[in-house]
């Protein structure tokens, strides 16, 4: 059954006692929606999150943060980036391609191209 919670985010999947634990999906009230696997009340294992303005992550994710490997597809400069990520940041070897047509392939740490 579907459950909305006090913020107005809704939620519907599987549950162990309280908490949202295995597969669902959850919608925000500013129309975000993560679908995947949870632990514990928090996105964890494989999902995906997509964010009204287009944007799309899909991967994995610890602790409710985008951590491990992932594809994030944006509206941005950066059109897509494909690698490891680590507490939401970029965070690993990746490859982003932009708007502009430029390719880059290499190291990232917290977020940013190192070289």
């Amino acid at each position: 059954p579907l459950h909305v919670f006090p913020s107005g985010a809704s939620y519907v999947g599987e549950w162990r006692s309280r908490e949202r634990h295995g597969l669902g999906r959850q919608r925000w009230p500013d129309g975000s929606v993560y679908a995947g696997e949870w632990l514990r009340s928090e996105a964890q294992g494989y999902g995906e999150l997509a964010s009204p303005d287009g944007n799309l992550y899909i991967g994995q994710w610890l602790h409710g943060l985008t951590s491990g490997l992932g594809v994030y597809y944006s509206d941005g400069d950066t059109a897509i980036f494909r690698g490891r990520w680590l507490n939401d940041l970029q965070d690993g070897p990746g490859q982003e391609i932009c708007t502009n047509g430029s390719v880059y392939v290499g190291q990232h740490v917290q977020g940013r191209r190192q070289g």
